[in-house]
């Protein structure tokens, strides 16, 4: 346990007089003082507001089961023609037109290791997938039933196009 409280001490995030007195006399586990202590800290660095939707999901036990198409970034180069949104956008027509299914698309075009399962990534909670990925599987819109294609939805891998099929409610 003094290892880790050096190792926050230390840390560039982190101000001693935050961690360091948690460290010391913990009041609860090992990792609620590591929590509390980050979000006192960037809370504080950034006005509140940063680690809100952080410890919002971790209030939210929501699970959600989905499948998605992924459009790698890395498989159109900048610049390139046909990019990743418009692949993802020319998808989506032709499943909504009927042309394909889901499972199909999902196994010919993404570059996710999931297309071997037509795209199925299983059950997840709040909070287990990149933040624009999770708002969309977990945002819960009117007149939307599950099995709706969402997207194209932009993260860091590329576009993806999700179907949510199983959500809790919020």
């Amino acid at each position: 346990m003094h290892l880790v409280c050096l190792a926050l001490a230390f840390s560039p995030i982190l101000p001693v007089t935050v961690v360091a007195p948690r460290c010391a006399a913990p009041r609860a586990g090992l990792l609620d003082n590591i929590v509390v202590g980050l979000s006192d800290s960037v809370s504080g660095a950034f006005g509140g507001k940063a680690m809100g939707k952080v410890m919002g999901y971790s209030k939210d036990d929501r699970l959600a089961r989905a499948s998605h198409i992924l459009l790698s970034f890395d498989a159109y180069p900048e610049g390139s023609s046909p990019d990743s949104e418009a692949m993802a956008n020319g998808l989506k027509a032709k499943i909504e037109g009927g042309d394909f299914t889901f499972e199909f698309a999902a196994e010919k075009f993404s570059a996710c290791q999931s297309a071997e399962r037509g795209g199925d990534l299983g059950e997840f909670k709040r909070g287990a997938m990149v933040p624009a990925f999770d708002e969309a599987v977990f945002k819960v819109v009117e007149d939307e039933p599950l099995g709706t294609i969402l997207g194209p939805v932009k993260t860091q891998f590329g576009h993806h196009l999700i179907k949510v099929v199983q959500r809790g409610e919020p």
